[in-house]
């Protein structure tokens, strides 16, 4: 019942893909696990360690769709209104050309 709470946070940074993680901090998670394995049973452990791993694995899966659905999207608009496309495209400019496109569009209905 309290694992999954508990295991998430150490999951994501035994799991992480990060350059930034430190190994320390994968060593203490590790030794952490292995209490809480020690403390819980296997089974319990295991159950929830793969339901946790699982949750994880979907919400990375669904952020790596998120961004390239992003970039797709902002390619799209960029080439539709007409401007070149110069790589990664943070929000703002992503909101810009959306607007932009949203603009174009409403004069081209005003005008015509």
């Amino acid at each position: 019942m309290y694992l999954k709470p508990i295991l998430r946070p150490l999951v994501r940074e035994m799991t992480s893909r990060s350059p930034v993680v430190d190994s320390e901090l994968k060593q203490i998670c590790q030794e952490t696990l292995e209490g809480i394995k020690g403390i819980a049973g296997s089974d319990a452990f295991s159950r929830e360690y793969a339901a946790v791993q699982q949750v994880i694995g979907m919400r990375r899966q669904q952020r790596k769709i998120d961004q390239h659905t992003q970039v797709y999207t902002a390619r799209f608009l960029i080439s539709d209104v007409g401007l070149e496309f110069r790589g990664n495209v943070n929000r703002a400019d992503l909101l810009t050309i959306v607007l932009r496109s949203i603009y174009s569009l409403a004069e081209a209905i005003e005008f015509s």
